[in-house]
């Protein structure tokens, strides 16, 4: 076989300003040869697949492409010290939390930085693109099928977080003219200036990167749940295809993975302390990038925790379980409020008997050890495949067969009252909240809140408040609030597109509409 060169491009090719010579002079010591299929192999998994690592609380960003900032902007999570010594609530999640309508600037320097999440992303695109070119020389070889369904799922897995991260959220009857974001599916380089994709085009990418996935990886067995197999790629279509509203197609491909060996783990048998969701669980199918849950909820502060956490006296959540979210729960029946732990707020309370404490997640980051690591934002697991065929389900109008569904995950969730009797709007609301017990602090909530808005039956949209308590006393004087979502006009749900790339596109590019939020001192009832 002729040597062949792939490149790897280390900086954005997607969105270059300069000439294709000048940008192939700057990066040519990025060339890589390959000279058999095991370098794509190898090149799937350096530049293909995300990082994977846990962050204590020292280090709350990571190195994968999607930022901490994806938990902090819904309604599962609130602040709990606004302290300035609180360096990574200040320099990092706050503007976030608060939908800032420049999120990415220091609160304190005033000092912008880059959005790496849009850099990082279109660069796994762009290797991926290549890849994808020199796989075709290799198309008579034993795993050119495995390697060809793991790239365009991987590639898959980018546009879905671009588009829900930059764009509109799927409306059927909108898609074809809602704003998504740039599509590059070729391995040029190409001196261009690069336009919005309609969100109907980037779904379409996505949806046939993922079925060429499913067809390319079948009957393909992975040895680790870091690497896709065929019922990830089943599962992962079926979340998309529930996004776009494909009631159908979501149940076919839900069936596909419940004929599988996953099983759904017994919470009611596991003790409070113990893992719930981790890699070794025979529910969880797949997993890719960073888990920063620990960086999330810890930093050093005058505060302590107590309840048998492993963790040092001295530390103390940012960011908490909201009052909404944790109010779900069954306290006494549902072993998944174990997600959670109590923490006594031993300064607040010496000043004020009413702030004993709050809650901390403790949901993917107790006792992690080799092999048990998840992400904490792209975790495929069995228990979505019966969110997604229920919620279908109840979509078509098949209300018994949606509650015997949504019955099987609970009965291995709650300690007694698993039954399942609405129907109806009622039935799609305890779907939604099942959810959310089920799901939470995995990346889902951000994305789901905006295809709620626009959904065709059933739509909600809800203020969301987010408080402030700048005497650092332990009480909000002051909430964020973040509007309901608009089709028209400004909408935080959508994160500013990097300026840069707006320049160096020459504005054809569109800036998504932003403006910094109300601040109320009262939250409506």
């Amino acid at each position: 076989m002729k040597k062949r060169y792939i490149y790897i491009w280390m900086s954005l090719v997607l969105f270059m300003g300069t000439s294709c010579s000048d940008f192939l002079n700057e990066n040519s010591k990025n060339q890589t040869y390959v000279t058999c299929i095991e370098d794509l192999n190898e090149l799937i998994l350096g530049e293909g697949y995300m990082p994977m690592q846990f962050y204590n609380e020292t280090s709350i960003t990571g190195t994968c492409a999607i930022g901490s900032w994806i938990h902090v902007m819904d309604d599962d999570s609130k602040v709990n010290n606004n302290s300035p010594e609180n360096t990574v609530y200040v320099n990092s999640l706050g503007p976030f939390h608060y939908w800032l309508e420049q999120p990415f600037i220091n609160p304190t320097s005033l000092v912008s930085y880059t959005d790496r999440t849009w850099e990082k992303l279109y660069k796994h695109i762009n290797a991926l693109n290549a890849i994808l070119f020199e796989l075709e020389e290799y198309k008579g070889e034993k795993r050119y099928a495995q390697l060809k369904g793991e790239a365009c799922f991987l590639r898959a897995m980018y546009y879905y977080f671009l588009v829900n991260i930059y764009g509109r959220p799927y409306k059927e009857q909108t898609a074809l003219t809602d704003q998504g974001v740039p599509v590059k599916l070729s391995e040029r380089v190409e001196d261009v200036n690069y336009q919005h994709a309609s969100v109907a085009e980037v779904y379409k990418v996505i949806t046939d990167d993922l079925e060429t996935a499913v067809a390319c990886l079948k009957g393909v067995e992975q040895t680790s749940i870091y690497r896709v197999n065929e019922m990830a790629a089943r599962t992962f279509l079926s979340r998309v295809y529930l996004y776009m509203c494909q009631w159908d197609k979501v149940v076919a491909e839900c069936d596909e993975v419940l004929k599988s060996s996953y099983a759904l783990l017994d919470f009611t048998q596991l003790k409070a302390t113990d893992n719930k969701v981790f890699g070794n669980s025979p529910e969880v199918i797949f997993s890719n990038g960073d888990n920063r849950m620990l960086a999330i909820s810890y930093s050093k502060t005058q505060y302590s925790v107590s309840g048998g956490s492993a963790y040092s006296a001295g530390q103390a959540a940012t960011f908490i379980a909201s009052d909404e979210l944790i109010a779900l729960y069954d306290q006494e029946k549902d072993a998944r409020f174990h997600y959670f732990e109590w923490a006594e707020n031993r300064y607040n309370a010496a000043q004020n008997k009413d702030l004993r404490g709050y809650y901390v997640t403790f949901k993917l980051c107790r006792n992690y050890s080799d092999g048990d690591l998840v992400s904490d934002f792209f975790t495929l697991r069995l228990p979505e495949v019966y969110l997604n065929k229920a919620e279908a389900l109840a979509m078509l109008g098949q209300d018994a067969e949606a509650a015997s569904a949504l019955e099987k995950l609970r009965e291995k969730r709650f300690t007694s009252d698993a039954n399942v009797s609405e129907t109806g709007k009622e039935l799609s609301d305890l779907i939604r909240d099942e959810r959310r017990r089920e799901l939470c602090f995995e990346g889902h909530r951000w994305f789901d809140l905006k295809r709620y808005a626009v959904h065709p039956k059933y739509p909600m949209r809800k203020k969301i408040y987010h408080g402030f308590d700048s005497e650092h006393v332990g009480r909000y004087d002051s909430f964020y609030v973040l509007p309901e979502y608009a089709e028209n006009g400004s909408n935080n749900y959508m994160m500013p597109i990097p300026e840069s790339e707006i320049i160096i596109n020459d504005g054809s590019l569109l800036a998504n509409p932003r403006q910094d939020p109300e601040i109320v001192t009262e939250v409506e009832s």
